[in-house]
């Protein structure tokens, strides 16, 4: 999971209990998964090499944050290599202006995830997710 530091209160109260906590899934969180006293760049490659799928956080932090740049920049090209797909989910509405160029082009050629605080919109968002994280929910559910 790619996100702005900033962000990681929302991670840690909405996403990682649902991911992990009721679909079974583990995600590799920076603040608690990635090796201490190893290169950031090492790390962040490493997550990405050994992940099932990518789910980018886009914010208005994110979009401030040099890493998290670097992340979607090194993730763009993880995808296109391997034939595979971002997840994006969208927690703001994060303004063009601010955008790189990158996050630009994603938002208009990717279908992505609004976040909205509202039940019916966070039952909405979470099965839509599911729909992003199908291939993997099926591998781990089989019997």
């Amino acid at each position: 999971v790619s996100f702005a530091s900033e962000d990681f209160p929302w991670v840690r109260q909405h996403l990682m209990p649902e991911l992990e906590g009721r679909l079974g899934l583990r995600l590799c969180i920076h603040e608690r998964d990635f090796t201490l006293g190893r290169h950031i760049l090492d790390n962040i490659a490493e997550s990405v090499e050994r992940s099932k799928k990518v789910l980018m956080v886009f914010s208005n932090h994110f979009v401030l944050s040099q890493w998290c740049q670097f992340e979607l920049t090194y993730c763009l090209r993880h995808v296109m290599d391997y034939d595979d797909a971002l997840i994006i989910v969208c927690v703001d509405d994060v303004t063009s202006r601010e955008m790189t160029t990158a996050m630009m082009a994603v938002l208009k050629t990717t279908t992505y995830i609004q976040w909205a605080g509202h039940d019916d919109a966070i039952r909405a968002f979470w099965g839509r997710v599911q729909i992003a994280l199908h291939e993997i929910l099926d591998r781990e559910h089989r019997v």
